[in-house]
């Protein structure tokens, strides 16, 4: 039958073939990061309501390797990169901890429809590591510190210390 079509109508099916296939691969992708984000989900719950400190690193550790691969897979998903950020947070890395869940702010303020609760929960989680980090309350806003010091001298950064305090609270789920 396809055989007997008109040459244009026969690219055309083509053409509609390779979308089709391309678009099978993209929804195999979007059923492995879905499952990803589910098991992330419970490892960071799991990590929250364990007692013990080995528990709470093994689940952390763990949605933290399934995120750092997500990402890698889907640099434009904010979700995958806050729940990247959260894991690292569980792990008291705050540094790439805040890394990650401002590239997750970033991802999400480009999007055309940026989902608000998102960017609420990045936010609050930034704010509660940037406070961890600088206990008097005096941190600078993100803008101030991306922005150069006019100085004669080249500018020293505040010390960070992130060992010396412990993990923020999570938000409620």
């Amino acid at each position: 039958f396809i055989d007997k079509l008109p040459i244009e109508l026969q690219r055309q099916l083509e053409v509609l073939k390779q979308k089709n296939a391309v678009s099978i691969k993209n929804n195999e992708i979007i059923h492995v990061l879905n499952a990803d984000l589910r098991n992330c989900t419970q490892y960071i719950k799991d990590g929250d309501t364990a007692t013990d400190a080995q528990t709470k690193a093994t689940n952390y550790g763990q949605a933290e390797a399934l995120m750092l691969k997500d990402t890698q897979i889907k640099p434009d998903a904010s979700v995958l990169w806050l729940k990247l950020g959260l894991a690292q947070v569980g792990l008291m890395k705050y540094r790439v901890a805040e890394s990650s869940l401002t590239k997750a702010l970033e991802v999400e303020n480009a999007a055309k429809r940026p989902n608000q609760e998102t960017q609420r929960l990045v936010s609050s989680t930034l704010e509660q590591i940037r406070s961890m980090s600088d206990p008097s309350g005096t941190h600078e806003e993100p803008s101030a510190r991306n922005q150069p010091v006019q100085q004669s001298a080249p500018p020293v950064p505040a010390p960070r210390h992130y060992a010396d305090f412990a993990p923020p609270p999570l938000p409620p789920a």
